[in-house]
């Protein structure tokens, strides 16, 4: 398995002291965040679509992780998590209105002032001006705003951001 992304690597001191216990690595692609995590005690549980669900566990075995969960029955679940982590997902989301569904969902899930932990590629100078699959920090604030999450923290570099944020209401 390939390493953790940085950010959560760096953010699990945070989490534990403010008792984040229960999260959802929404769009868990090949489970190195999902893996990670459980091996810092967290319980997780691990998200994406049903082909993706179906490749890794004909890698990994379906019985080595309790939870995963189809994207398609998410909301179905009502987890009601402490942290939701997201790393690159909106990247690879073609529709705008797609992106909003995604973001509005991380809401529904999140247990009252929990943290969503937000990492997408960052749109630069060289940048083609129609590509979707990058972001400024002003334009991951804007598809954010629709909802009442409140910054707390700001871990950008020279090719992601990375933003905690935590749900207030």
């Amino acid at each position: 398995m390939s390493q953790p992304c940085k950010s959560i690597v760096n953010l699990v001191p945070f989490f534990k002291n403010n008792q984040v216990l229960k999260v959802l690595d929404y769009g868990a692609g090949k489970l190195r965040n999902t893996i990670y995590l459980l091996k810092k005690g967290f319980e997780v549980y691990a998200c994406d679509t049903a082909k993706q669900i179906k490749k890794v566990n004909s890698l990994i075995g379906a019985d080595k992780l309790p939870y995963i969960i189809d994207e398609s029955r998410l909301i179905s679940h009502r987890l009601n998590v402490d942290l939701v982590v997201s790393n690159y997902v909106l990247n690879i989301i073609k529709e705008d209105s797609d992106k909003l569904k995604y973001i509005k969902n991380v809401y529904d899930i999140l247990k009252q002032r929990g943290y969503f932990l937000l990492e997408v590629r960052r749109k630069t100078e060289r940048t083609p001006t129609d590509c979707a699959k990058a972001f400024t920090k002003e334009e991951l604030n804007c598809l954010i705003s629709s909802y009442d999450f409140k910054k707390i923290k700001d871990y950008s570099s020279k090719i992601s951001i990375i933003f905690l944020y935590q749900k207030i209401s």
